[in-house]
């Protein structure tokens, strides 16, 4: 009997089965001997050990953001943990973007409503959500957002990504917060109705 089944909680289907032997396999083999799971728990952002346990033995299981941060830990492409995350490239993992923004994704998702001028439910609404509550939910860190979620985030707010998800710049032109001419691009995407938002969306992701 597994783990997550003795614990009462729903057992691993095939997918999140795959991620987790993937970590465990990763775990054994990247790691550095110094690391416990004490001090990865410090570093991924855990309360405790028994949150990095759990993701190794499958009682919890893994999602995107928890598997990026495995990635970063262990300097490994994200896609050698789950296939559909081969696109997010290892650079954006690195660690030499200087200090980490140390508040929580919650907080920054905030931050970088704020800096938008976005009212929550006018992020959900460009994100193409059904309800604010998502957005609250977010910031408050409720919930985890995991890398589409993150995407559309940074994408309606003009944030970086990786900014969003770890505290850091991954490298590029871009910061954590709009320019002026990035806002006034915005305002005008908020003024559109829902269903233009959602064509003008569109037609910006076909432009290189």
């Amino acid at each position: 009997m597994s783990d997550s089944t003795m614990a009462g909680r729903r057992p691993l289907n095939a997918q999140e089965q795959h991620w987790r032997e993937n970590l465990s396999m990763l775990w054994q083999s990247r790691r550095d001997q110094s690391m416990t799971q004490e001090s990865a728990a410090e570093a991924l952002g855990y309360s405790s050990q028994a949150t990095v346990s759990q993701y190794l033995r499958g009682v919890i299981p893994l999602n995107h953001a928890a598997i990026l941060k495995f990635a970063r830990l262990l300097q490994v492409e994200p896609g050698k943990i789950s296939d559909d995350l081969s696109d997010v490239t290892f650079h954006w993992l690195q660690n030499e973007q200087g200090p980490a923004d140390t508040a929580s994704i919650g907080e920054r998702i905030s931050k970088a409503r704020s800096a938008a001028g976005l009212s929550q439910a006018e992020l959900a609404a460009a994100c193409e959500w059904e309800h604010q509550g998502r957005v609250s939910n977010y910031e408050r860190n409720e919930r985890e957002p995991g890398v589409d979620e993150i995407r559309a985030l940074a994408a309606a707010t003009g944030s970086d990504p990786v900014w969003l998800m770890f505290g850091q710049q991954s490298g590029g032109s871009r910061t954590e917060t709009t320019s002026a001419s990035e806002r006034a691009v915005l305002e005008l995407f908020r003024a559109l109705p829902r269903a233009k938002q959602a064509l003008a969306r569109r037609i910006l992701a076909c432009i290189d």
